[in-house]
């Protein structure tokens, strides 16, 4: 699996950055969802009843408002690339799932569509009703949509799905042709994996829990982006304490270092110094006579 370069990863986490810094007031308290009966403990049902149950799951982990007015829509049937599919749907030339920008602004609420295809498969549904929660966050905070489908993945992995759309970016379904890989994501599994790699570390989320929620697909990628965001340090301090100056391009990033260096970096962080801004005077006197004794009984 090719990991994306430096050059390739830089607007992705640029955007990811400004959007963290944009949401910062609200994002305190968000967790990585995972695709696990923790999150989702519904029993699921393939019927409208069943996808509206799933929908309100999904959209009450977003920092939206409780009142805010969500519909549920289907778009129609639409072929495939070659126009041929074989009852599975995992032939043709075709991509079997396709990211789209799925809301829709009805003046008095919103209204979240989804292609039949979407209801196929469990794993492509979540993933695209992740992707509405980021768009409807972009559409009630009036965050600029630049690249409609890509910011809507991206502001739904600053809120907490990226695990489920990084399961969704590679789901193997079997046809004529044997198990073939499809797509539900316009950012590659990769890409995903790195933005939800950088939320795990920034939000102190157990990167081995997270890493047994998926396949060996994502598993790699997984591994991959750990290490990467792992052998940039400081990038993820300033997304936690200067996201805006990720997002200006005032960090520096390293290409991936090997596990010795990681290692040996995360052991030789300084120790931060005491805080003494609080100490009063007579405290700080005090402080310095008893380091003085000290210093003193170590030299006799």
């Amino acid at each position: 699996m090719d990991f994306p370069s430096v050059d390739e990863l830089q607007p992705l986490v640029c955007r990811y950055a400004e959007l963290r810094h944009a949401w910062r007031d609200f994002l305190v308290d968000l967790a990585l969802v995972l695709p696990n009966g923790e999150y989702f403990p519904d029993p699921f049902t393939k019927d409208a009843s069943g996808v509206e149950r799933l929908l309100r799951r999904v959209l009450g982990y977003a920092p939206l408002s409780s009142e805010l007015e969500v519909r549920l829509g289907f778009l129609e049937e639409e072929e495939s690339a070659d126009g041929a599919r074989c009852g599975s749907g995992a032939c043709g030339t075709g991509a079997k799932y396709s990211a789209h920008y799925n809301i829709f602004d009805e003046g008095d609420g919103y209204r979240v569509l989804l292609r039949p295809a979407d209801l196929e498969n469990a794993t492509a549904l979540v993933c695209s009703l992740s992707r509405s929660a980021g768009a409807l966050v972009l559409a009630e905070s009036g965050e600029e949509m630049r690249e409609p489908v890509v910011d809507t993945e991206i502001a739904a992995t600053v809120c907490g799905y990226g695990a489920l759309l990084t399961s969704g970016a590679a789901i193997y379904a079997k046809g004529c042709g044997g198990l073939r890989m499809h797509q539900a994501t316009a950012l590659s599994v990769s890409e995903l994996a790195v933005l939800t790699a950088l939320f795990a570390r920034t939000h102190n989320e157990k990167t081995g829990r997270v890493r047994s929620h998926f396949g060996a697909t994502q598993q790699e990628a997984w591994d991959q982006a750990l290490a990467w965001v792992d052998s940039n340090r400081n990038l993820v301090q300033m997304l936690k304490d200067e996201p805006a100056a990720v997002a200006s391009g005032m960090s520096e990033w390293n290409a991936t270092q090997g596990f010795f260096s990681r290692l040996f970096a995360r052991k030789e962080e300084p120790i931060p110094a005491p805080k003494t801004s609080n100490l009063t005077d007579e405290q700080r006197t005090r402080m310095l006579e008893a380091r003085k004794l000290v210093d003193e009984a170590l030299g006799e």
